[in-house]
C-alpha cells in the first residue's frame, strides 16, 4: 500500500473514531431500525439505512450491498460518515422531520432533498 494511502486511511480512521466517540452510546428509539429511501428527485436507486446501537449505521443497496458507517446526533441533525471500499469518505447530514417520521438529506450538487421513511420491520 502506498504511504499516502496509508496516511489517508489512518486520518480517516481517527476522524471516524472521533465521530463515534462523540455520540452517545444509545440510539434513540425513534431512529433505531431500518429507513427506506422513498423519494429522490435526483433519481438515485432505492436504498436503506439501518441504525443500530453504538453509533453504527449500515447503508444497504437494493441489491444487498452493505456499507458500514457511523453516525452522531448533533444540534444540526444526524451526521453520517461512510468509508467506501475505494478509500473515499462519504459524509451526509440528515434532518429529521418534526414528527421524526422522515429523514431528509439535501444533495450538495443539486440542492434537491431526498426523503427516507422508517419501515415497518
Amino acid at each position: 500500500m502506498h504511504p499516502t494511502s496509508m496516511h489517508r486511511r489512518f486520518v480517516l480512521g481517527l476522524s471516524l473514531a472521533w465521530l463515534a466517540g462523540k455520540a452517545g452510546a444509545a440510539t434513540p428509539g425513534w431512529l433505531k431500525g431500518r429507513w427506506e429511501l422513498m423519494h429522490d428527485p435526483d433519481g438515485s436507486p432505492k436504498d436503506f439505512l439501518e441504525f443500530g446501537d453504538g453509533n453504527e449505521v449500515l447503508s444497504i443497496s437494493e441489491r444487498g450491498r452493505v456499507t458500514s458507517g457511523v453516525f452522531a446526533i448533533r444540534d444540526e441533525g444526524i451526521q453520517l460518515s461512510f468509508l467506501l471500499p475505494n478509500g473515499k469518505t462519504v459524509r451526509m447530514l440528515m434532518l429529521p422531520s418534526a414528527n421524526q417520521r422522515q429523514l431528509r438529506v439535501k444533495s450538495n450538487s443539486t440542492g434537491n432533498v431526498a426523503v427516507y421513511e422508517k419501515t415497518k420491520r
